[in-house]
């Protein structure tokens, strides 16, 4: 009894466990989107969101895309005696805002593309 409850603590004590969570980007708050209207300039929508991510041209027009990264991992390494065990696991999340805008720079659409979890390979 005594020897497995000395086991338990010592593998208590020599698991090792972190988690950690990286963003990029800065999300687009609704109330900042929902200004952002078919009609609205181009000029308008860099005052209200600032520079682009990404632009894209596009048939008869252009769009940005103002992106939103979030990454989560988790490690967990145990060891005891000689052996060990390892645990790994990451996960990617990237939310896009597209802005289309016609030829005259003026906004078409605005659409948010929520991204989903992507695992990480190690």
């Amino acid at each position: 009894m005594r020897r497995g409850l000395f086991l338990l603590v010592l593998a208590v004590l020599l698991a090792g466990c972190t988690r950690s969570r990286i963003l990029f980007g800065n999300p687009v708050r609704p109330e900042e989107a929902a200004v952002i209207v078919p009609g609205t300039s181009k000029a308008t929508v860099l005052t209200r969101l600032g520079p682009p991510d990404r632009v894209q041209v596009e048939l008869e027009g252009s769009a940005f895309e103002y992106l939103y990264s979030r990454t989560a991992a988790r490690v967990l390494d145990l060891s005891l005696l000689q052996g060990s065990f390892n645990y790994d696991e990451a996960r990617l999340r990237v939310d896009r805002l597209r802005v289309s805008f016609d030829r005259n720079g003026a906004v078409r659409y605005v659409a948010v593309i929520p991204g989903h979890d992507d695992s990480i390979p190690n």
